[in-house]
């Protein structure tokens, strides 16, 4: 999606006349609640100021903490993008049962930032500190969505995501990079990186999980904020 076309889109977001032309969603369409979403959420990735909406791409985080069986690891200062990329699939809205299931199809999401680790991986011993990169490509989120439905002061319905399970499944390739990922050993630190890399798969099914949990959540967050500004009736409509 280019520039303009997201900052044209942003604007017809944030304008209470264009809701007047667009035809609202039945909201067991699925095909229609998966392309209004599809449509909808890379301006919400984007970042939309004039509803208070925060960036999710780039999504900057302080700091990540991941706690595993025989690994620490620590990011700080950490940046992830891609999720304005992603395709939307599969969204269905159950209303009846406060449902919201959708998933994500991500071409590439990147986090970034100062690491520290400590612990054991694939038996070797890690201790490094440095800049740490990885990269996931072709990555397939599966999000289920529990949500509260309430009315806003207007008298409007809104929709909020109360708790959400996220599952990561497929995905194509993870490129891992840490520098001094053994800080003592430079030999040993190259060797343990291509170790990594070369059995990524369970590297980073071991690993992603805090980090991705986190971030993820913090992205629901942000739609969340979309959610409050924009009553439900407005929210999803033909493409």
């Amino acid at each position: 999606m280019t520039l303009v076309f997201t900052t044209l889109f942003i604007l017809c977001l944030t304008s209470r006349t264009s809701y007047a032309s667009r035809t609202p969603c039945d909201f067991n369409d699925e095909e229609c609640i998966t392309n209004s979403f599809n449509e909808t959420l890379p301006a919400i990735a984007a970042g939309i100021p004039t509803l208070g909406v925060k960036p999710s791409d780039p999504l900057k985080m302080e700091i990540i903490i991941g706690v595993l069986p025989k690994l620490t690891y620590i990011f700080r200062n950490a940046v992830m993008t891609g999720y304005k990329d992603c395709i939307v699939t599969n969204a269905l809205l159950k209303l009846e049962t406060t449902k919201f299931i959708y998933d994500l199809l991500c071409p590439s999401i990147v986090l970034k930032g100062d690491y520290e680790m400590n612990g054991q991986m694939f038996e070797n011993v890690i201790n490094g500190k440095g800049n740490g990169t990885v990269v996931t490509e072709n990555i397939h989120i599966q999000i289920d969505a529990d949500l509260e439905k309430y009315k806003s002061d207007t008298g409007k319905e809104h929709i909020l995501i109360r708790t959400a399970q996220i599952e990561h499944h497929e995905r194509t390739n993870v490129v891992i990079g840490f520098d001094h990922i053994n800080k003592d050993n430079d030999e040993l630190a190259a060797k343990i990186l291509k170790r990594l890399n070369e059995n990524w798969l369970a590297a980073s099914k071991y690993a992603e999980g805090p980090a991705f949990r986190f971030a993820m959540n913090l992205f629901i967050q942000n739609i969340n904020t979309y959610f409050k500004k924009v009553p439900l009736d407005e929210l999803f409509y033909k493409v």
